[in-house]
């Protein structure tokens, strides 16, 4: 399915063919090889789906087979290190995690499933299509999570549920989120797996900002009643960088009109001391029958089951709704700096704000050390600022790059 969608992506099918072609011919147990498109309908989506036919006389074969087949293909096709690397390394992952199953070394795991000739077009084909589409450098692959499927799986060693114990163990530990469902069969294959993760830099719920230039889908053999059996590549262009951090948060709301003050502020009190979130608002408005607010928290995914028990335990609302949110953000670090206020030195702590050009944006002291300066001084808050800033502008004035030594 991924080959095909890089087909429908626009890969040269004919140039991949002819070259799967002389594939077939580098190992003597594979006869009658051939290899076509069509197109098909999944359940009103238009797909391409590659049809595989050739007769294998060993179905079965051993890790370092299948070693020694990758690299003499990588050398016939005078592919550079990292094509060579790419596949080999895809190829390892899929036997690496058959042996830890299986309790023995790479070298010697005998393949099943994972050691037909299958394999070697899905790798091969794969790069293949990725080089002709030129997806292989300067290109930033992002997955969203993984549709596991679900039921029961039968293979060489019986029945087991899916998913197959080799593709979870290739996940384990990688950063992938998976999804069971949402049918009752195998979604993701060892082999389809392997080849996510040596390729996939960036897992994300959500779609980054990017402008969409071509989309590809690639169809698998299975129908299902309710979803189209397809998968689905996205090319696309990122937007015109900027100087600033891009990152995906879940923007957090809920209504609440029935509430006391007192209750509202111990609420965001808990909420912030809990060191999960990044910001906490409070918006007045006016609902049908009376003043009430909506508090509105900015978090990351991993804290967002955390953010709705508070707010339900503590508020007790009766529903909590989020949505991603992408922000830009500076670089920031609060520092302490000594301040020299009527012939004494008082310490100071300041954010200092920074892009990612190392330029400094901003400093701002912080607002309670200012006003305890100013009962201590006698000063207003104004004058104290004034000394502040100017001692601030000489030592890391706006506009200028950052210090190696800037802690």
């Amino acid at each position: 399915m991924l080959l095909a969608g890089l087909i429908d992506l626009g890969a040269n099918f004919q140039k991949i063919k002819e070259k799967l072609s002389d594939v077939a011919t580098f190992t003597s147990n594979v006869k009658d090889f051939m290899i076509d498109k069509r197109k098909v309908n999944k359940n009103g989506i238009k797909a391409t789906q590659l049809l595989l036919n050739y007769k294998e006389t060993k179905k079965h074969t051993h890790g370092k087979d299948l070693f020694s087949l990758i690299t003499k293909i990588s050398d016939e096709f005078k592919w550079n290190l990292k094509e060579k690397n790419l596949a080999l390394n895809i190829l390892n992952t899929l036997i690496q995690a058959e042996a830890k199953i299986h309790g023995t070394s790479p070298e010697q795991v005998h393949l099943h499933e994972a050691g037909s000739f299958d394999t070697i077009v899905d790798i091969i084909g794969f790069i293949l299509a990725c080089q002709d589409l030129n997806l292989l450098e300067n290109c930033l692959w992002i997955s969203s999570p993984i549709a596991v499927g679900g039921g029961l799986l039968e293979f060489s060693h019986g029945i087991v549920s899916n998913p197959a114990p080799a593709t979870l163990e290739i996940l384990k530990g990688k950063d992938f989120e998976i999804i069971g469902g949402p049918v009752d069969s195998e979604l993701a294959t060892p082999t389809g797996v392997s080849i996510l993760v040596n390729m996939v830099q960036k897992t994300t719920k959500f779609y980054p900002p990017i402008f969409v230039e071509d989309i590809g889908y690639g169809a698998g053999e299975k129908n299902f009643s309710h979803i189209a059996n397809v998968l689905r590549i996205i090319k696309g262009k990122r937007l015109e960088p900027l100087s600033f951090n891009l990152e995906q948060i879940i923007t957090i709301e809920t209504n609440v009109d029935d509430i006391t003050g007192e209750l509202l502020g111990n609420t965001i009190n808990k909420i912030m001391e809990s060191g999960y979130v990044k910001d906490v608002s409070v918006i007045p408005i006016t609902t049908k029958k009376r003043p009430g607010y909506i508090i509105q928290i900015l978090t990351t995914y991993e804290y967002l089951s955390s953010v709705i028990h508070s707010l339900i335990h503590e508020l007790g609302t009766l529903g909590v709704r989020f949505y991603p949110t992408m922000r830009y953000t500076l670089n920031r670090k609060i520092i302490s700096i000594p301040i020299s206020i009527l012939d004494e030195v008082y310490t100071i702590s300041v954010k200092i704000s920074w892009d990612s050009n190392k330029i400094i944006v901003q400093t701002k002291p912080e607002a309670d050390e200012i006003l305890n300066l100013s009962k201590k001084t006698g000063l207003s808050m104004k004058k104290i600022l004034q000394i502040i800033n100017k001692e601030l502008e000489k030592r890391f004035p706006i506009g200028h790059k950052i210090e190696n030594n800037f802690k």
